[in-house]
């Protein structure tokens, strides 16, 4: 019998103990303090925070540990929460416990039994563990059921020929295995249209002599006990050829698992299915090229012949439906395949559970001692597979297998198995079970179903403790601890129209018709329209705050990353508040120049690299430069070769013998480049020291113009040698003086220019004026002269028609007097 949950009004806090009766609750209370430290931490880290919950039942909901207190106090109105994990001075503490597992469906193991119970029925309250035993014993002779499906295509002719010789040894060893084995055969091609297939007047026909005409799926021989009649059948079978190098397996492996009654599968049988093949398959979405775009629907299509009927209207399935059904109808699938096809098997024996794969020899000869191998295997161990979780999870499954070798348990995960285990043997398989929340359960109930392997599935039921005792009882109308506004139910309120509660552990102490303290004077809306009131109060909705919700601190100024107040500052009633060194509406500014500065060089006085505007502390290049520090030089050499030479104005100005040794200081910071007196002269192009170098003038001590030449650093406007020639003489050029030594006058040259321009544009100016006087002369006379010559006289307008005209009748003719 189960043990019914058990409702515990102590003074202590809860451990995973449960008292059995009230005399034994200061053993209870005694155990719990010695086991603390070794039971109480662990199930205080499931769960979340018990005084988060503001009802018994989320408080039951929410870790084992957590406690509801139903005190009518007035300690438990605001400071103290109602749920714990602990109360000292609570007289009235609503508690819940697990109850223990119960099978439902428990079956002595013996020679149709390999495993108890199948079915186990436990209530758990959220986030409990409880644990039971699964008990698994292979039995001897135990129902098997094994179908062996071939490829029929002519490549594999050969192989049907050693399966005829086979036969008998095949029979054999799956009776050697249990007596009560049944062998079925079927066989497959592929879909009977082109491109599969070669077709006449829409109907496959055969490719080679003595051939069938190709078809999907067949099924030949049900299952059958008489091995003979396996024997048989193989002696009629012939081979058929198809065009691709693909195979319809899959069509053939779903008809077979979900043809029960066409297959002959027992209900209580170990279902295996062999595999037989030297080809790839193909899968769904390969249909389409034969225009067949429906998806396989996973049902039973064989005709009275055990052919497949709807090959040429369903598509082939996919390996998530051939993993779903194996999983459905609980069955083994042994892929035996020629080596030329391993690799595509290799790769979907893992998607599909407990497939096997096994190498074939070059024309099936091997094929009995495989079997004899795989399905001696399969019945001998045990491997639990979680197949579904809801509501509940299985947190570990431990194994004690039976036989001694240590290499007969598979550990390494929550999930242990056994294998080599010899029949009549019991395996014990310890189960930890975790309830979840209610929220996860549905209507309350929770499900697992933990399959182990070949002996079948237990399913486990969890019914949740998700109702709070306290609940069972009837409210208490018109409370006085609810101010008589509401009833009274595990110590909280249930309000009345028109009022309600300040806080959940209030107590009716809202009147919500109060509306005015919610108004702003002036305003009219209940809290500005952000918010609702509530107790006399505004509840401002999200980015508003306020008295009356009057400040929208989401209606601020968005940087260009996109971001209110550009991330740099908070908004306060529309108004950004922008943190210290930002500036600006949507605090985008920076107020320091450093970021403008390209620090790492040493160069820290050099805004922009001298080359853009630092603007809130952001660098805006001049045009041709870019870059976070406009130290890269993105247009035409000719202007990345300037900005070079302006980079390094300070260093030359450094080598000069002129400048002041004051001002040497204030050059030595700017200069970050390796100022070196370069002696000797310089060949084009410019090589110095193996460094590429690039020329710039500049002007000396006499105003006389030469060159100095700079190595730049990488691809950056950035200087990292300086070179000056030491020889005055080289590549220099000075103004042009006179005798005197005096400079060159430019001034009456500039004179001279200019008042020559003067003069031809007044030159210009006036042959303008006298062509257009003389032509406007000779249109004058022009209109003189036609006008001398005009004939005037008078004539009668040919557009004039008189108002008066004359017609005469056709038809009219004179009387003879």
């Amino acid at each position: 019998m189960a043990r019914k949950p058990l409702v515990t009004m102590v003074l202590a806090g809860r451990c995973p103990v449960a008292a059995a009766s009230a005399s034994s609750a200061a053993a209870v209370i005694l155990m719990c303090a010695v086991l603390m430290l070794a039971q109480c931490p662990s199930s205080q880290a499931q769960g979340g925070n018990c005084t988060d919950a503001t009802d018994c039942a989320a408080c039951l909901d929410t870790a084992p540990r957590c406690q509801w207190c139903s005190d009518l106090t007035e300690m438990y109105q605001t400071a103290m929460p109602r749920c714990s994990a602990s109360f000292t001075n609570c007289s009235n503490i609503t508690n819940i416990t697990s109850g223990d597992p119960v099978f439902t469906k428990a079956q002595q193991l013996g020679p149709d039994v390999q495993l108890t119970p199948e079915q186990v029925e436990v209530e758990m309250r959220s986030g409990d563990i409880v644990e039971f035993d699964i008990r698994v014993r292979p039995a001897f002779n135990y129902p098997l059921d094994v179908y062996y499906l071939m490829d029929h295509t002519l490549s594999f002719s050969k192989d049907l020929d050693s399966l005829r010789m086979n036969a008998a040894g095949i029979s054999a060893v799956i009776n050697r295995i249990s007596t009560r084995s049944r062998l079925g055969f079927g066989a497959f091609v592929d879909k009977p249209t082109e491109p599969y297939a070669y077709q006449v007047d829409n109907v496959a026909i055969p490719m080679c002599a003595g051939c069938e005409a190709p078809y999907s799926f067949e099924n030949t021989l049900p299952l059958t006990n008489d091995s003979s009649a396996f024997a048989r059948i193989l002696q009629s079978q012939s081979v058929t050829q198809n065009i691709d190098d693909q195979e319809g397996i899959l069509d053939a492996i779903m008809q077979t698992l979900v043809c029960d009654r066409e297959i002959g599968w027992r209900q209580d049988a170990q279902r295996v299915l062999v595999v037989a093949t030297n080809a790839d398959f193909h899968s769904a979405g390969d249909g389409r090229v034969a225009g067949i775009v429906l998806p396989n629907d996973g049902n039973c299509h064989l005709d009275g012949t055990g052919r497949y009927t709807e090959g040429l209207k369903y598509d082939y399935p996919s390996i998530g439906q051939i993993n779903s059904v194996v999983q459905e109808t609980n069955t083994i699938v042994v892929f035996a395949v020629k080596l030329e096809a391993m690799p595509a098997y290799q790769n979907v024996t893992p998607e599909i559970q407990r497939a096997e794969l096994i190498e074939l020899q070059k024309t099936s000869t091997n094929v009995d001692r495989l079997l004899t191998r795989v399905l001696a295997r399969l019945v001998s161990q045990a491997l639990p597979i979680i197949l579904t979780e809801e509501g509940v999870r299985i947190r570990s499954v431990r194994a004690t297998c039976q036989t001694p070798n240590p290499k007969s348990k598979i550990t390494g995960s929550n999930l242990e198995g056994c294998i080599d285990q010899r029949p009549g043997r019991v395996m014990v398989f310890r189960v930890q079970l975790e309830a979840g929340s209610c929220r996860e359960m549905t209507a309350g109930q929770g499900r697992a179903v933990l399959r182990f392997n070949a002996f079948g599935d237990v399913e486990i039921k969890v019914n949740g403790l998700c109702n709070c005792p306290c609940n069972n009882s009837a409210a208490v109308s018109n409370s006085s601890w609810c101010s008589n506004q509401g009833s009274e139910q595990c110590g909280l309120c249930t309000c009345l129209d028109g009022f309600e509660n300040r806080t959940p552990l209030s107590r009716c102490d809202c009147d919500v018709k109060v509306i005015e303290p919610c108004i702003q004077p002036g305003s009219g809306t209940i809290c500005s329209g952000r918010g609702v009131c509530r107790c006399k109060e505004c509840v401002c909705k999200a980015l508003s705050n306020g008295t009356y919700c009057e400040c929208d601190n989401g209606d601020c100024a968005t940087g260009s990353n996109g971001l209110i107040c550009s991330g740099s500052g908070v908004c306060e009633c529309g108004t950004c508040r922008c943190s210290p060194g930002f500036v600006g509406e949507a605090c985008d500014c920076a107020t320091s120049d450093d970021p403008c500065k390209k620090s790492a060089d040493g160069d820290n006085d050099r805004l922009c690299s001298g080359q853009g505007m630092c603007e809130c502390g952001r660098c805006t290049c001049l045009n041709g430069f870019g870059g976070p520090f406009c130290d890269m030089c993105i247009s035409t050499p000719e202007l990345c070769a300037r900005s070079i030479c302006l980079a390094s104005l300070s260093c030359v100005d450094l080598l000069k013998a002129s400048t002041p040794a004051s001002e040497r200081a204030a050059l030595l910071t700017r200069c970050t480049a390796l100022p070196i007196m370069l002696s000797g002269n310089v060949t084009e192009p410019h090589t110095i020291n193996g460094l590429n170098a690039t020329s710039c003038p500049f002007l000396d001590e006499d105003q006389c113009s030469r060159k100095y030449y700079v190595v730049p650093k990488g691809a950056s406007s950035a200087v990292e040698r300086v070179f000056l020639p030491l020889e005055i003489g080289f590549d220099r050029a000075c103004p042009v003086t006179s005798g005197g030594g005096s400079s060159f006058n430019y001034l009456p040259m500039i004179i001279g220019i200019v008042v020559g321009l003067l003069f031809i544009g007044i030159v210009s100016l006036l042959i303008w004026r006298y062509f257009t006087s003389k032509k406007d002369q000779q249109e004058y006379n022009q209109f003189l002269n036609s006008t001398k010559d005009t004939d005037w006289s008078n004539s009668e307008n040919p557009l004039y028609k008189n108002a008066t005209q004359k017609f005469t009748n056709p038809t009219f003719t004179t009387v003879p007097k």
